[in-house]
């Protein structure tokens, strides 16, 4: 992937947690090069539904339109904009995947949801968090 430095400033959390000093190195050196070594693509949310209220169940939607490799993260909490701190989040969910239900959300709450995909290339590297999707858990 080129150099962009305005991609570079949106995933800027890819490279804050490299693992060690070799890592930080070889990300230097690729953007010394024009390489980019986080390519993670930031999905869709399409959609939150409601299953049931009772046991604050929902199933979460999205797309992007290449299998991330490692897989997605759902981030999710009672704070419209963030944080998405609730006790569950972030859910690991599988590359092949494109949905997943969460269980255990508290009654008469508004949830906010996000998704972000994690790179092939590195475990440590996700995307930029999807567009914002709440559901209301009410009957």
């Amino acid at each position: 992937m080129d150099c962009d430095p305005n991609a570079l400033a949106s995933t800027a959390r890819c490279f804050s947690c490299l693992p060690d000093p070799k890592a930080v190195a070889i990300y230097l050196l690729c953007q010394w090069a024009g390489t980019v070594l986080c390519s993670a693509e930031t999905p869709v949310l399409t959609a939150v539904t409601l299953l049931d209220p009772d046991t604050g169940t929902v199933e979460v939607f999205w797309t992007v339109s290449a299998d991330p490799g490692v897989g997605f993260k759902i981030y999710f909490g009672q704070n419209a904009g963030g944080p998405y701190d609730d006790p569950q989040s972030p859910i690991s969910v599988a590359a092949n995947l494109r949905s997943k239900i969460i269980t255990g959300l508290t009654f008469n709450s508004t949830y906010s949801f996000v998704v972000t995909s994690v790179d092939s290339l590195s475990p440590l590297c996700e995307s930029a968090f999807s567009n914002q999707v709440q559901v209301d858990i009410v009957p």
